[in-house]
Parts: structure tokens; sequence; C-alpha cells
């Protein structure tokens, strides 16, 4: 009887154990909408006016390679995230998956 309390709670052990791993995991590996999450790397996005490369910055910020405007990225996804420019409103940018450029697909006041 002994044996088989013992073999039930290192059973119960290993499956906690492999419950905890898992699960940390998985939301590890999950997008981190809204958080302060930088970019990972420069993107190149498309806009009507212009093309240009984004540079992640700390705390969330970002800048135009070739340009003077910063903002603040936010709701990132795994296809498309939002800057919110310091002077001209928030814009989102969806990933075209075929040439790996971001297009401007919305824009709107802050």
């Amino acid at each position: 009887m002994k044996k088989f309390l013992l073999f039930l709670v290192v059973l119960g052990g290993l499956t906690a154990g492999v419950a905890y791993y898992s699960n940390n995991a998985l939301f590890s590996s999950l997008p981190k909408i809204g958080s302060a999450v930088n970019l990972a790397s420069e993107v190149t996005v498309q806009h009507p006016n212009w093309k240009d490369t984004i540079v992640p910055l700390e705390g969330n910020r970002a800048r135009r390679k070739n340009g003077t405007d910063h903002g603040q990225i936010q709701n990132i996804t795994p296809t498309s995230f939002e800057i919110v420019w310091d002077r001209w409103g928030i814009e989102t940018y969806t990933l075209n998956p075929e040439t790996k450029v971001y297009h401007l697909t919305a824009k709107r006041a802050k």
C-alpha cells in the first residue's frame, strides 16, 4: 500500500510539473497584445506617401530610419502592429507575407 501511495504522489508531482511547464511555454509563445513589447528587429513599412524602415527603440518606442518621426508601438500581433505617432495619429500596419513588408491598413486620430 505504501508503494502504491508513493507511486501516486510521484505521478501527481510529475503531472503537475508537465502541466506547469507546458502552460508556461504556451503562454510565452502567444503574442503580447497591448503589452510593453519591443519589435524584435527593424521592419520595412509602406505608407502611401513613403516607404521606410521602422527602428525599434527602448520602452516600445520606434522611429523612422530615414525620417524624424517617432512613435509608440502598441497592439503587436504576429502579422500587424500599430504606431501612435507623436505628431500624426495612430496607424495600423499589416504584413504582406509574400513581400515581408508591412502596409498601412488603417489610420485614425489620437
